[in-house]
C-alpha cells in the first residue's frame, strides 16, 4: 500500500514535468516566431491610425521633409587609423589576447576570461579548439577615441571589438555584434536583418548609437499596390527626430523596440533615399580591406 501511494506521488510529479516542458517548448517556438518577423510584430497600434484610413503613400511635403533629413545625415566614411605612436604598443597587447597571454575584460559584468573560452569563439561549431589563424582581424580606430581596436570576426556569425585601456593596462569588450552586422568606418556600422529591414547607425565612443537610419519591403498584397514590382517600401526618420502630428498621420507603422517611424514611399522615391546609403556601404567595404588582417599578418 505505502509502495502504490510512492508510484502514484512519482506519477504526479512525472506528469507534472512533462507539462511544464511541453508549455516551455511551445512558448520558446512563438518566442522563435515573433523574433522572425519583427517588421510585423513590433508594430505599435495605440500610436497610429487605421491602416485603412492611411494614404498608399507619403504626400510630397512630408517625402521632401523626410529627404532633408536624409542629406543631412553623416554618410562620410572614415576608417581612422588613430594616434599611430601607439599602434605598436596596443598591437601587442592585442597579440597577447590572441595567445592568451592575458585575458579579457567584460566591463557590464566584470567577468574575466581567456579568449579561446569567450563567447561565440568557443562556441564555434567549425572550429571546436581554439583556432585564431582561421578568423580576421579588423585593426582600426573603431570608436574614434584616437587610439585603434581589434575587432575579431569569423566573417558570418559574430563581430567582437576589443578595446586596450592603456591606464588600467587591460583589454576590455567594447563591443559585440552577432549575425548580420558589418563595420562601416570609424563610429559607424551597418547591417540587414531577416525580417526585411536593414540600414546604418552611428555610435559615439561608448558604443550607444547616436542616429539610426533604416530601410525597410514587405511583400504585396498587404498594402495597396501602385503597380510595381509586387513591393511595398518603407524607409524610417532617425529617432532623433520629433515626429509631428502632421507625420504621425501619415506613419504606416512603429517598430517598438527601435522607436522608429515607417513611412511608405514609392519605389522612385525609395531608391533615391538608399541611394546615399548603398554608395556609403559600397565605399565602406572597399576601405574595410585595408584594415583587415589575417592572423599571420598582425602578428608580423
Amino acid at each position: 500500500m505505502k509502495c502504490n501511494k510512492i508510484w502514484t506521488i512519482s506519477g504526479i510529479i512525472l506528469f507534472a514535468l512533462i507539462c511544464f516542458i511541453f508549455v516551455r517548448i511551445l512558448s520558446g517556438f512563438q518566442e522563435s516566431d515573433t523574433q522572425d518577423n519583427v517588421i510585423e510584430d513590433t508594430v505599435s497600434q495605440q500610436d497610429l491610425p487605421d491602416l485603412e484610413s492611411v494614404e498608399p503613400f507619403v504626400d510630397e511635403e512630408l517625402y521632401l521633409y523626410i529627404k532633408g533629413v536624409y542629406e543631412e545625415i553623416d554618410w562620410d566614411i572614415q576608417f581612422q587609423l588613430g594616434d599611430e605612436v601607439k599602434y605598436d604598443l596596443y598591437r601587442e597587447q592585442f597579440i597577447k589576447l590572441l595567445k592568451e597571454e592575458i585575458s579579457v575584460v567584460n566591463k557590464e559584468s566584470g567577468y574575466e576570461t581567456t579568449l579561446s573560452q569567450f563567447g561565440e569563439i568557443r562556441d564555434d561549431p567549425d572550429y571546436p579548439e581554439y583556432a585564431p589563424e582561421h578568423y580576421n582581424y579588423y585593426f582600426y580606430d573603431v570608436d574614434g577615441d584616437g587610439a585603434p581596436e581589434l575587432g575579431i570576426t569569423n566573417n558570418q556569425r559574430f563581430v567582437y571589438i576589443f578595446k586596450y585601456e592603456e591606464e588600467a593596462d587591460r583589454v576590455v569588450l567594447w563591443d559585440e555584434y552577432i549575425g548580420g552586422i558589418d563595420l562601416m568606418g570609424t563610429g559607424k556600422f551597418h547591417w540587414s536583418g531577416s525580417s526585411g529591414a536593414w540600414g546604418m547607425m552611428g555610435l559615439d565612443q561608448n558604443g550607444d548609437y547616436i542616429f539610426l537610419a533604416r530601410f525597410g519591403v514587405e511583400g504585396m498584397p498587404k498594402y495597396e499596390s501602385d503597380g510595381d514590382d509586387g513591393w511595398a517600401y518603407f524607409v524610417a526618420l532617425p529617432d532623433y527626430v520629433e515626429i509631428e502630428e502632421w507625420m504621425l498621420s501619415q506613419a504606416t507603422y512603429k517598430d517598438v523596440i527601435y522607436a522608429n517611424y515607417f513611412f511608405r514611399v514609392t519605389k522612385e522615391q525609395f531608391d533615391e533615399l538608399e541611394g546615399q546609403y548603398l554608395e556609403a556601404v559600397h565605399e565602406s567595404y572597399r576601405e574595410l580591406e585595408e584594415v583587415t588582417y589575417t592572423y599571420d599578418e598582425l602578428l608580423n
